[in-house]
């Protein structure tokens, strides 16, 4: 867990290390945000295939406990009939707030064939035209793989029309618990209250360089940005 007050300390102390007082003005609202903000952009550099291998973050041991706290694995998810070979289930259904998906199978039937476990190939959705009529990649219950789509919040699961899909089983990564702290007026007016991150602690200094970064821009700190920039390369 990383507290939020403790970085909200070191932020100031960042800021009047790296730039001018003037940037100690900046808002609670504002460094909130950019604790919110980096810790994304923390995350979001973890799963990426930015590495010489171009692998995701599930190939490497060190990644994958980096974000083993915000992985859901195998949550089941109801699908609908939409068409006779589409099916969808809403993303918004999880119990935690999805941000990227890792992995994800069905169980379908066919015929006395029943519960049979599919893999899903995720393509995008400007490919399944091509995908479908492929019949590389078309549906197959003997070859028990299938192809489907994740956008605007719906997982879209394609058949061949002989094989009817009951659930899918889907592990992703959700998004960290929110950085927070009192002391401004949310915009939906409520009050704000303290909550920390569920990232590990020792991802705090990478998550503070970044938001340092992020605010020493938003003043036109060009020196204090590079200088947290520097730092943000250190802790990789």
């Amino acid at each position: 867990m990383i507290k939020t007050i403790d970085l909200l300390y070191d932020i100031d102390q960042e800021l009047d290390k790296l730039s001018t007082s003037s940037n100690q003005n900046i808002p609670l609202e504002d460094k909130v945000l950019a604790l919110n903000k980096a810790q994304i952009e923390v995350v979001l550099s973890k799963i990426g295939i930015n590495n010489t291998y171009n692998l995701g973050f599930d190939a490497f041991r060190k990644r994958y406990e980096d974000l083993e706290n915000i992985v859901v694995p195998h949550e089941q998810l109801e699908l609908n009939k939409a068409t006779p070979n589409k099916y969808i289930g809403d993303i918004e259904d999880l119990k935690y707030k999805y941000l990227l998906y890792a992995n994800i199978f069905i169980l379908a039937d066919k015929g006395e064939c029943k519960g049979r476990e599919l893999s899903i190939n995720i393509i995008p959705h400007s490919d399944l035209q091509v995908m479908l009529n492929n019949s590389n990649y078309a549906p197959s219950f003997l070859y028990q793989e299938t192809i489907g789509t994740i956008s605007s919040n719906k997982l879209e699961i394609y058949t061949d029309k002989k094989f009817i899909p009951s659930s899918a089983y889907i592990s992703y990564i959700r998004y960290p618990d929110s950085f927070d702290y009192p002391g401004y007026i949310k915009l939906d007016g409520t009050q704000s209250t303290e909550s920390n991150s569920n990232l590990p602690d020792y991802l705090r200094n990478k998550i503070l360089s970044v938001a340092v970064r992020r605010l020493a821009l938003s003043v036109g700190d060009q020196l204090g940005a590079q200088s947290a920039q520097i730092n943000e390369q250190r802790n990789n």
